[in-house]
């Protein structure tokens, strides 16, 4: 099954270091955040 699916992220000031890299761990955050708004999208699971 292929699905396109985009997502804009607004990278925040605390997501970089001094010289603008964005850390290394907040791209798993970003890819949780995306993954749980193509979900809901797709009408996966409904929140009560």
């Amino acid at each position: 099954m292929k699905a396109n699916f985009t997502k804009q992220i607004v990278v925040q000031f605390a997501d970089v270091d001094m010289m603008d890299h964005v850390n290394n761990a907040k791209y798993f955050t970003y890819l949780e955040n995306v993954r749980t708004e193509y979900i809901f999208s797709q009408d996966f699971c409904t929140v009560i």
